[in-house]
C-alpha cells in the first residue's frame, strides 16, 4: 500500500473539543451504533450480537478500500451463516456514492454512512486528530468484544497492510471457528470402522494380512 487515503472531519470537529473529550477510542468492547444505509434504513450493530463481525471504515473512492471490499464480499458470501460484514463510510459520503460503490463491487453486506460519533468512538478522532487513514478494520467477537484491530495509523500494522488482501482474509479465517467439515478434511476424516463381526483376512501361515492387500 503505497499511498494512504484519509478521511478528514475537521469541519465537524470544530468547536467540539469539550463534547468529545470522553470519546472511547480503541475500546475493548465494540461501541454500539445505528447508522443509515444508502436507502435510509438504519442498521444497528446490536442486531448482529451472536455473530462474528468485520467492521471497516472506508472512503468509497479509496482504491485500498475497494480492494478490501472485494475480499470482504468473498468472505461474507462464504460464511454468511456466522459472519456479518459492515462498512462505514465518512459522514460526507452521499447515498448515490454508496450505491455506486455497492454496485461496482457486487456487495451484499451493509455499507453505511457514518457520523461523527462513530469516528470518535472507534477511531479516536478529535480536534487534535481531525483525520484518519482508511481503511481501518475491527474484528468483533460474538459477544461484542474487539478481537483484533488493524489501522494504518499504527506503525506495528505496516507489514500487515503491505499484504492487506491476503492478511485480511487470514484474519477473518483466524477469527471464525473451524467448521466440522473443514476439520475432518484437515485430519483426513474419521477412521473407517469395520463392520461388526467381520474379521481381518489372514495370510498363509496364520499371519494376519492387511485389509486390501493382495
Amino acid at each position: 500500500m503505497k499511498q494512504k487515503c484519509r478521511v478528514s472531519l475537521a469541519v465537524l470537529l470544530a468547536g467540539l473539543a469539550g463534547v468529545l473529550a470522553g470519546g472511547a477510542a480503541w475500546a475493548r468492547n465494540a461501541p454500539v451504533f445505528s447508522l443509515p444505509d444508502a436507502d435510509g434504513k438504519d442498521i444497528a450493530l446490536a442486531a448482529f450480537r451472536g455473530q462474528y463481525v468485520v467492521l471497516d471504515f472506508i472512503q468509497t473512492t479509496c482504491p485500498h478500500c475497494r480492494a478490501a471490499g472485494t475480499v470482504l464480499q468473498k468472505m461474507y458470501a462464504e460464511n454468511r451463516d456466522r459472519l456479518m460484514v459492515i462498512s462505514i463510510s465518512d459522514p460526507s459520503t452521499t447515498a448515490a456514492a454508496v450505491r455506486q460503490y455497492v454496485q461496482d463491487h457486487g456487495i451484499t453486506y451493509p455499507v453505511l454512512i457514518g457520523d461523527l460519533k462513530a469516528y470518535v468512538d472507534y477511531l479516536g478522532v478529535s480536534p487534535q486528530k481531525p483525520s484518519v487513514a482508511v481503511p481501518v478494520f475491527f474484528f468483533i467477537g460474538r459477544g461484542g468484544e474487539i478481537l483484533e484491530e488493524r489501522s494504518l495509523e499504527r506503525a506495528s500494522d505496516k507489514d500487515w497492510f503491505a499484504n492487506m488482501e491476503q492478511n485480511l482474509e487470514a484474519s477473518i479465517k483466524k477469527m471464525l471457528p473451524v467448521k466440522p467439515a473443514e476439520n475432518s478434511r484437515k485430519t483426513g476424516g474419521a477412521a473407517k470402522k469395520r463392520p461388526a463381526g467381520k474379521k481381518e483376512p489372514k495370510a498363509e501361515g496364520g499371519k494376519q494380512k492387511a485389509v486390501g492387500q493382495l
